[in-house]
């Protein structure tokens, strides 16, 4: 079945093999260098925490020599096959998020807003495909084309990585999308720190994920906890990212309503009433919690438990956890894009309420322990009044996306 995010189209189940993937793939191990830049050229034995390649040279005897600085690389021109028979194009995918609690304690004197989130990894994912050009630059083609800018994401971290190791970058991008834009599942982020991944391996810069968490929270606020899935607790104004155990695993169902929300709008429409109380037993309630608030932090008062993330990590259920699904954000998503809102109770019209914004974008979503169970409401909606496509998709994700190589 050919699977098309259009918000005119509904009753997806599974996703198609992605065009790339029916070629000849292989997973990249061990290349010999070409020129990837003017500073580093010769990709050294290296290894991260974030997943990213291990690369290394050998001799002619099938043996690895010794590392030498890249400082000190010779460049290697750009060879033919025979001479240079590494992979001439790296991809991965990128996967999207949800947000199960969203809590946002108050505005900050920097003009952001501090929060406290739970978010997991969900299986619909962004395609992204980076290949070795011989020109400077960075050419980025996309299948939506107003997505193809000098402002994308993926360029943006491209560039900012780059500009910290002083490497002139020489690359051609291509951005399949997959996830709605503007939708609050972090497409445009999950894009940016993909990219992150796969320049560390082609530069052979052996950063660990938390360096790369770093550049990522300097491009956006939500970049930073692509590098930590399948779960990942989330405070600050979204950059500083942990890890965490999920006790929950299913299937989630996505209904997107097809209207372009804007971030910075719905933040700017968030009031402190919107914020709602801790969550939980009663006791939770009387005596909140609050975390810690990052420099520049105003707290709300009465806010913010820490119970609410702990609370939602260890619900084993999906009825369990449906129940403490919060977002505080969710009020000035309806204000700001009404038929999000509409959507919301055309849902509970039809007997299949439960459902939460994820982020500050148009998904509405619900969490189903069995596939059986999510797609029967699935097929209710198919024929939706608002044309919202509704995807039915496995969470959270079980690892981080995979580099491989095409030779």
């Amino acid at each position: 079945m050919e699977m098309l995010l259009s918000p005119k189209m509904a009753g997806f189940t599974a996703h198609p093999p992605h065009p790339l993937l029916t070629e000849q793939w292989h997973t990249v191990g061990d290349f010999a260098g070409r020129d990837l830049g003017s500073r580093a050229s010769v990709p050294h034995p290296r290894s991260s925490e974030d997943g990213a390649l291990a690369v290394s040279q050998r001799d002619g005897n099938g043996t690895t020599p010794e590392p030498t600085s890249r400082e000190h690389a010779t460049p290697m021109p750009m060879n033919t096959r025979a001479t240079c028979p590494g992979p001439i194009a790296f991809f991965s995918d990128a996967p999207a998020k949800i947000n199960l609690i969203l809590r946002i304690l108050g505005r900050r004197s920097d003009g952001y807003h501090e929060l406290s989130s739970l978010a997991i990894g969900v299986d619909l994912r962004d395609h992204l495909r980076i290949e070795v050009a011989s020109a400077p630059g960075i050419a980025l083609s996309c299948d939506d084309a107003a997505l193809a800018t000098p402002d994308n994401l993926v360029v943006r971290a491209i560039r900012r990585l780059a500009e910290r190791h002083a490497i002139t970058p020489r690359l051609r991008v291509h951005l399949s999308k997959r996830i709605p834009v503007a939708a609050g599942m972090g497409g445009g982020s999950s894009d940016a720190a993909t990219a992150l991944r796969i320049c560390n391996a082609i530069w052979g810069l052996g950063l660990a994920a938390e360096e790369l968490t770093e550049v990522g929270g300097e491009i956006g606020s939500d970049v930073p906890l692509f590098f930590q899935l399948p779960a990942v607790r989330m405070s600050g104004r979204g950059e500083f990212v942990t890890p965490v155990r999920v006790a929950w695993s299913g299937w989630v169902l996505l209904v997107t309503v097809p209207v372009s929300v804007s971030t910075a709008s719905v933040y700017a429409s968030w009031r402190s009433e919107d914020a709602q109380g801790p969550i939980g037993p009663k006791s939770l309630s009387e005596k909140p919690s609050p975390l810690p608030l990052s420099p520049g932090g105003r707290g709300v008062k009465g806010k913010g438990s820490k119970p609410d993330v702990e609370l939602a990590a260890g619900a084993e259920s999906a009825d369990v956890l449906n129940d403490l699904l919060q977002n505080d954000l969710e009020p000035a998503v309806f204000r700001v894009a009404p038929d999000v809102e509409r959507m919301k109770a055309y849902l509970e019209g039809a007997g299949v309420g439960g459902f939460r914004v994820s982020g500050a974008g148009s998904t509405l979503f619900r969490l189903y322990d069995t596939w059986e169970s999510a797609h029967r409401v699935q097929q209710v909606l198919v024929n939706n009044p608002f044309g919202c496509g509704c995807v039915l998709v496995p969470a959270p994700v079980r690892s981080g996306p995979v580099i491989q190589g095409e030779f």
